[in-house]
Formats: structure tokens, C-alpha cells, sequence
């Protein structure tokens, strides 16, 4: 290629190898520039999501939102607001997929915050009319929350209660 350096003695190869090291260390910073920049903007699309939701303008904020859950998917307060403005739209399916994505990250951490989760996945469930779903997920709630708190604690009627509705 015409375009290529050429090289003949040693004290070039010194010189090309010691050009392409700084020339990678360029694309790592620019790589690098890259993602703090994906923070920011989705970041700021997340707190204008918030801003359009609070203001009842879904349109803006779902599209706000899912921008900033495509920039940062593994970001879980993006993923939360994104369930939370897909549900609002009627959008189950969406908000099924993100709650998902949730639940597969937390189950170890903290059994009732996952319980929790769970519920919200039976009202999803509930709300597409897949009331066999939603009762399967809210006896699993149920018993992750007895298993960790007994029966003393105050969500278990509320969970018992939603799981009758379903019967």
C-alpha cells in the first residue's frame, strides 16, 4: 500500500512503533471520552424524563427515558423509571422486559426487595390478563417474604390479599 510508512532501518521501527503506541493511547482516551459522555447524556435525558413525566408529557418521557436506558442498560434507576412510564402507557410488554432485566441482578442481594419486584411483575402479569402468571409470581413473592420475615410481616396481607384476588 502506498500509504503505508516504509520502514528500512531499525531506528524507523523505533520510530513507527513509538508513533502507533501514541496513536493507541489516543483511541483508549477517545474510547474512554466515549463513555463518560454516554454517562452524561443519558444521565440528562434520565432527569428530563423525570421533569416530562412529572409534567404528565409521556411522549417526551418515554422517549427520554428509553434513550437513556439504551445509553446505560445495566443502570437501574434508569430501568425503574422506564418500567414505571411503559406501564403508565400501557406498554407491558416493554415494562415486563425491563422488570426482568431487574429481577435477574437482584435475587441474591436482598430476598423481600426482590419479593417486592416480584409483585410488581404480577401486576404487570395482571394487567395483560395473565392472571395464572401473576398468581404463580405472587406465591412466590408470598413465600420468599415468609421465608425471610415469617408471618409477622406487615406486606404479607397485602400479598395474601392480592393473590385471593386472583383466585
Amino acid at each position: 500500500d502506498e500509504n503505508m510508512p516504509k520502514v528500512s532501518t531499525e531506528h524507523e521501527m523505533d520510530a513507527l512503533m513509538s508513533r502507533l503506541k501514541v496513536e493507541d493511547n489516543t483511541l483508549k482516551t477517545l474510547g474512554w471520552q466515549r463513555e463518560i459522555g454516554k454517562k452524561q447524556v443519558a444521565q440528562a435525558s434520565y432527569k428530563m424524563a423525570l421533569f416530562f413525566m412529572q409534567k404528565q408529557d409521556w411522549g417526551k418521557a418515554k422517549n427520554l427515558i428509553y434513550e437513556a436506558v439504551n445509553m446505560q442498560p445495566q443502570n437501574q434507576s434508569y430501568l425503574k423509571l422506564a418500567i414505571q412510564i411503559a406501564y403508565n402507557q400501557h406498554d407491558y410488554k416493554r415494562a415486563e422486559a425491563y422488570l426482568l432485566k431487574i429481577l435477574s441482578t437482584q435475587q441474591e442481594e436482598n430476598p423481600l426487595a426482590y419479593a417486592d419486584l416480584l409483585d410488581k411483575l404480577a401486576i404487570i402479569y395482571k394487567a395483560q390478563k395473565r392472571f395464572n402468571d401473576a398468581r404463580a409470581i405472587l406465591h412466590k413473592s408470598l413465600s420468599i417474604t415468609e421465608a425471610n420475615t415469617g408471618d409477622q410481616y406487615p406486606r404479607l396481607i397485602e400479598r395474601l390479599y392480592r393473590t385471593s384476588e386472583l383466585n
